[in-house]
């Protein structure tokens, strides 16, 4: 009986660990809840680092991971160039750092990185899908 309860309580354990490493991967992106992490990846590979920084009582931030980071359109976009990063501005640690550090006061926000950790861009507000892309591609552009 106690084999079993710790056999669960390891399971559940091991399900929370993949779930702290990666916040979203229905959408068909991996979001990371590390920046550092996130930006030694995308140096690896080359890709920008898309910060989407957020609150939990942020409706539009729940509206924008809802209709934008979830259409196709956007994860086929974003998946090629981008290494995605979710940073909770009131987590009281790394994520309220990076909204600190980068003068977010407003939600959601979304910062953008170059391959060498350097910010090229930030795009405040929700935006459609159509006009996040445009947005997107006009930082990495420049």
């Amino acid at each position: 009986m106690k084999k079993t309860i710790f056999l669960g309580l390891l399971i559940i354990g091991g399900i929370f660990g993949v779930a702290s490493v990666s916040l979203a991967e229905s959408s068909g992106l991996t979001w990371l809840n590390n920046f550092e992490e996130g930006d030694r990846q995308a140096s690896h590979d080359h890709k920008y680092v898309l910060v989407d920084v957020y609150t939990s009582w942020c409706g539009w931030c729940k509206r924008l991971d809802k209709d934008v980071f979830n259409d196709p359109a956007f994860v086929n976009y974003v998946k090629s160039r981008f290494v995605c990063v979710k940073a909770n501005a009131e987590d009281g640690g790394s994520g309220q750092n990076l909204a600190a550090q980068n003068s977010v006061t407003g939600f959601p926000t979304a910062l953008i990185f170059n391959d060498h950790g350097q910010k090229v861009g930030t795009i405040d507000g929700y935006k459609n899908t159509q006009d996040y892309i445009k947005a997107l591609g006009e930082i990495i552009k420049k």
